[in-house]
């Protein structure tokens, strides 16, 4: 399958069944600052002047769609765009990109409550990461490289950055970006699109920041693959991989062996 291929029905149900589900464990604070950054991300990638540009009337049924009760609308949408022979590129920055503009302003007025925008919001994102799985990879420079990342408000940095050094007596390049706030950390790995991400999280206490930094790694650049560990509890492992990540390790050892796999993965 490459990046024009159509997306099947069931891969978009599955994942918005996936992403409806998320929405559960997040705490109602949470789920608001998550809502704000997949619409400001989402939005962010539609230009100013699209080289095509949806009809108005085609983004207001969007934007119905994803507020309606009915899950299946935004994805018969989307099916139908395919259908009628609308890109997928299109279909990201000209429809879902503007419709999470038009979500924000009706947010900001009122207009729709913070449950309707939640429910939008976790449909866009199951959308556009179905639409942009096959994105292709940044090409191959050094296979043994990743760039590893602690979550914004982390204090506790001394793990991450000892395997780190552990992985470079093994023959690993390890680019470090530690301590930095989520925009800035956010810039940072958009400005080099690395191939390989490691998280390190610390359990529950940064779940909220771990999920909102992957939905912004996974909206900024598709293509690279993540893998968080630390300390993980089990029962957050689904949500982790739901919101982003590719991979979860608990442990050194299980971490180095999952990143040696993922570099070895072939290339999108």
């Amino acid at each position: 399958m490459n990046a024009s291929d159509p997306i099947s029905a069931e891969l978009l149900n599955r994942a918005l069944s996936a992403v409806e589900g998320a929405r559960h464990k997040l705490p109602e604070d949470a789920l608001r600052i998550l809502a704000q950054e997949v619409l400001e991300r989402v939005a962010r990638q539609s230009p100013l002047q699209p080289a095509i540009p949806a009809p108005a009337c085609e983004i207001e049924a969007l934007c119905t769609a994803l507020l309606s009760d009915d899950r299946q609308a935004a994805s018969d949408f989307v099916l139908h765009a395919q259908a009628r022979g609308i890109a997928q590129d299109v279909i990201c920055l000209s429809y879902l990109a503007v419709a999470a503009s038009r979500l924000g302003e009706m947010w900001d007025q009122d207009r729709v409550s913070f449950l309707q925008v939640t429910v939008a919001v976790g449909r866009i994102y199951a959308l556009m990461r179905s639409l942009r799985r096959n994105t292709p990879v940044p090409p191959l420079i050094e296979a043994r490289t990743a760039t590893f990342v602690s979550v914004p408000g982390e204090d506790h940095t001394l793990g991450v950055a000892m395997a780190a050094e552990l992985l470079r007596t093994k023959g690993w390049n390890i680019h470090l970006l530690l301590g930095l706030g989520h925009n800035r950390l956010v810039d940072e790995l958009a400005a080099t699109q690395p191939r390989l991400v490691g998280i390190s999280a610390s359990g529950k206490r940064s779940l909220a920041s771990l999920t909102r930094l992957l939905v912004a790694i996974k909206l900024s650049m598709p293509a690279s693959r993540i893998l968080v560990c630390g300390h993980i509890d089990p029962e957050d492992i689904d949500m982790i991989g739901i919101s982003g990540a590719d991979s979860v390790a608990i442990g050194f050892e299980a971490a180095a062996a999952e990143l040696e796999r993922m570099s070895h993965l072939p290339v999108a």
